[in-house]
Protein backbone atom coordinates (compact mmCIF):
# COMPACT_ATOMS: atom_id res chain seq x y z
CA UNK A 1 0.00 0.00 0.00
CA UNK A 2 1.34 3.45 -0.87
CA UNK A 3 1.95 6.02 1.79
CA UNK A 4 -0.21 9.13 1.43
CA UNK A 5 1.49 12.43 0.62
CA UNK A 6 1.46 14.83 3.52
CA UNK A 7 -0.35 18.13 3.07
CA UNK A 8 2.87 20.17 3.21
CA UNK A 9 4.46 18.05 0.49
CA UNK A 10 1.32 18.35 -1.61
CA UNK A 11 1.34 22.15 -1.25
CA UNK A 12 5.01 22.26 -2.16
CA UNK A 13 4.49 20.14 -5.28
CA UNK A 14 1.55 22.32 -6.24
CA UNK A 15 3.68 25.47 -5.82
CA UNK A 16 6.39 23.98 -8.05
CA UNK A 17 3.81 23.09 -10.70
CA UNK A 18 2.41 26.62 -10.54
CA UNK A 19 5.91 28.02 -11.01
CA UNK A 20 6.45 25.71 -13.96
CA UNK A 21 3.36 27.03 -15.75
CA UNK A 22 4.17 30.64 -14.90
CA UNK A 23 1.62 31.36 -12.19
CA UNK A 24 4.11 33.01 -9.88
CA UNK A 25 1.60 34.91 -7.73
CA UNK A 26 -0.22 31.74 -6.70
CA UNK A 27 3.05 29.87 -6.23
CA UNK A 28 4.42 32.70 -4.09
CA UNK A 29 1.33 32.56 -1.88
CA UNK A 30 1.74 28.81 -1.28
CA UNK A 31 5.49 29.10 -0.73
CA UNK A 32 5.04 31.90 1.82
CA UNK A 33 2.56 29.72 3.64
CA UNK A 34 5.02 26.84 3.73
CA UNK A 35 8.00 28.99 4.72
CA UNK A 36 6.06 30.48 7.62
CA UNK A 37 5.03 27.16 9.17
CA UNK A 38 7.40 26.58 12.09
CA UNK A 39 6.15 23.03 12.65
CA UNK A 40 7.26 21.80 9.20
CA UNK A 41 10.60 20.10 8.64
CA UNK A 42 13.50 22.48 8.10
CA UNK A 43 14.47 21.10 4.69
CA UNK A 44 11.04 21.84 3.20
CA UNK A 45 10.97 25.34 4.66
CA UNK A 46 14.51 25.99 3.39
CA UNK A 47 13.57 24.99 -0.17
CA UNK A 48 10.48 27.19 0.04
CA UNK A 49 12.69 30.13 1.08
CA UNK A 50 15.09 29.37 -1.78
CA UNK A 51 12.28 29.39 -4.33
CA UNK A 52 10.88 32.62 -2.87
CA UNK A 53 14.37 34.11 -3.09
CA UNK A 54 14.67 33.10 -6.73
CA UNK A 55 11.30 34.69 -7.47
CA UNK A 56 12.44 37.88 -5.76
CA UNK A 57 15.71 37.96 -7.73
CA UNK A 58 13.69 37.59 -10.93
CA UNK A 59 11.50 40.49 -9.80
CA UNK A 60 14.63 42.52 -8.89
CA UNK A 61 13.63 42.56 -5.23
CA UNK A 62 17.21 41.88 -4.15
CA UNK A 63 16.95 42.78 -0.48
CA UNK A 64 13.94 40.54 0.02
CA UNK A 65 15.68 37.76 -1.94
CA UNK A 66 18.72 37.98 0.36
CA UNK A 67 16.44 37.68 3.38
CA UNK A 68 14.90 34.51 1.98
CA UNK A 69 18.29 33.01 1.20
CA UNK A 70 19.53 33.97 4.69
CA UNK A 71 16.49 32.22 6.18
CA UNK A 72 17.28 29.11 4.11
CA UNK A 73 20.88 29.23 5.36
CA UNK A 74 19.67 29.50 8.94
CA UNK A 75 17.42 26.46 8.47
CA UNK A 76 20.08 24.37 6.71
CA UNK A 77 23.53 25.82 7.48
CA UNK A 78 25.41 23.07 5.59
CA UNK A 79 23.67 23.55 2.24
CA UNK A 80 26.24 25.05 -0.11
CA UNK A 81 23.61 25.97 -2.70
CA UNK A 82 21.90 28.41 -0.30
CA UNK A 83 25.15 30.30 0.20
CA UNK A 84 25.77 30.39 -3.56
CA UNK A 85 22.27 31.71 -4.24
CA UNK A 86 22.71 34.32 -1.52
CA UNK A 87 25.92 35.42 -3.23
CA UNK A 88 24.17 35.48 -6.63
CA UNK A 89 21.50 37.78 -5.19
CA UNK A 90 24.24 40.09 -3.95
CA UNK A 91 25.96 39.98 -7.34
CA UNK A 92 22.73 40.81 -9.17
CA UNK A 93 22.06 43.79 -6.88
CA UNK A 94 23.80 46.98 -8.07
CA UNK A 95 23.83 48.13 -4.43
CA UNK A 96 25.00 44.76 -3.07
CA UNK A 97 28.15 44.46 -0.99
CA UNK A 98 30.62 42.29 -2.95
CA UNK A 99 32.51 41.39 0.26
CA UNK A 100 29.39 39.67 1.61
CA UNK A 101 29.07 37.76 -1.64
CA UNK A 102 32.73 36.74 -1.45
CA UNK A 103 32.26 35.51 2.13
CA UNK A 104 29.14 33.52 1.21
CA UNK A 105 30.93 31.87 -1.70
CA UNK A 106 33.87 30.96 0.51
CA UNK A 107 31.41 29.27 2.87
CA UNK A 108 29.80 27.38 0.00
CA UNK A 109 33.23 26.19 -1.14
CA UNK A 110 34.03 25.14 2.40
CA UNK A 111 31.00 22.86 2.23
CA UNK A 112 31.36 21.65 -1.38
CA UNK A 113 34.75 22.46 -2.87
CA UNK A 114 34.17 20.22 -5.90
CA UNK A 115 31.43 22.39 -7.46
CA UNK A 116 32.91 24.39 -10.34
CA UNK A 117 29.96 26.84 -10.40
CA UNK A 118 31.01 28.10 -6.97
CA UNK A 119 34.59 28.62 -8.14
CA UNK A 120 33.38 30.55 -11.19
CA UNK A 121 31.14 32.72 -9.02
CA UNK A 122 34.07 33.29 -6.64
CA UNK A 123 36.11 34.54 -9.61
CA UNK A 124 33.32 36.97 -10.56
CA UNK A 125 33.09 38.17 -6.96
CA UNK A 126 36.86 38.74 -6.92
CA UNK A 127 36.56 40.82 -10.08
CA UNK A 128 33.82 42.92 -8.44
CA UNK A 129 36.16 43.41 -5.48
CA UNK A 130 38.91 44.49 -7.86
CA UNK A 131 41.25 41.61 -6.99
CA UNK A 132 42.43 40.16 -10.29
CA UNK A 133 44.86 37.76 -8.64
CA UNK A 134 42.11 35.98 -6.67
CA UNK A 135 39.93 35.97 -9.77
CA UNK A 136 42.63 34.27 -11.82
CA UNK A 137 43.36 31.72 -9.11
CA UNK A 138 39.71 30.77 -8.63
CA UNK A 139 38.96 30.51 -12.35
CA UNK A 140 42.13 28.48 -12.94
CA UNK A 141 40.58 25.73 -10.80
CA UNK A 142 37.62 25.63 -13.15
CA UNK A 143 39.85 25.53 -16.23
CA UNK A 144 42.15 22.88 -14.79
CA UNK A 145 39.22 20.57 -14.13
CA UNK A 146 38.91 18.48 -11.00
CA UNK A 147 41.75 19.24 -8.60
CA UNK A 148 42.14 17.58 -5.26
CA UNK A 149 39.71 18.64 -2.56
CA UNK A 150 42.55 19.48 -0.17
CA UNK A 151 44.20 22.01 -2.46
CA UNK A 152 40.91 23.80 -3.03
CA UNK A 153 40.18 23.86 0.69
CA UNK A 154 43.64 25.38 1.23
CA UNK A 155 42.77 28.17 -1.24
CA UNK A 156 39.53 28.91 0.59
CA UNK A 157 41.37 29.05 3.93
CA UNK A 158 44.18 31.13 2.42
CA UNK A 159 41.66 33.57 0.95
CA UNK A 160 39.93 34.03 4.30
CA UNK A 161 43.27 34.71 6.02
CA UNK A 162 44.20 37.23 3.31
CA UNK A 163 40.87 39.05 3.71
CA UNK A 164 41.34 39.25 7.49
CA UNK A 165 44.74 40.87 6.98
CA UNK A 166 43.45 43.33 4.36
CA UNK A 167 40.56 44.67 6.25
Amino acid sequence: MTEPIRLADHLFLRARRLLYVGQTADARRLLRRLAGQDDLRASLRAVAHQLLGQLDVSAQQFRRARRHFAAAIKLEPFDAESYARYAAAIEADPDGNPRQGWAALRRSLGIDAQESRYWTALGRAAIRLGDRKKALVSTSYVEAGEASRGSRRCLVNHSSETNKRQG
